[in-house]
């Protein structure tokens, strides 16, 4: 099938397609080319909160690894 003046970059037309990977739309002009059909499944990312005692300690820190001088941070001075 074709989409006649449908291209988002170039407003040139669109063929559909599929293959292995599944459907998808291309540009006849300019070679655009998107998948369509499936979505990505979306994926929750939680934030991760690290403590001074963690960032200081062997296993969170690994500056003391590299550097046996380095023994501890400074104290973040509060403004």
């Amino acid at each position: 099938m074709y989409l006649l003046k449908q291209c988002p970059k170039c407003s040139g037309d669109l063929a559909t397609g599929d293959d292995q990977y599944g459907q998808y739309v291309s540009c006849m002009q300019c070679g655009f080319c998107r998948d369509v059909g499936v979505e990505a499944p979306q994926v929750k990312l939680e934030p991760v909160v690290l403590t001074r005692a963690a960032v200081l300690s062997k296993e969170g820190y690994r500056m003391t690894a590299l550097h046996p001088k380095v023994e501890s941070l400074p104290t973040p001075v509060a403004a």
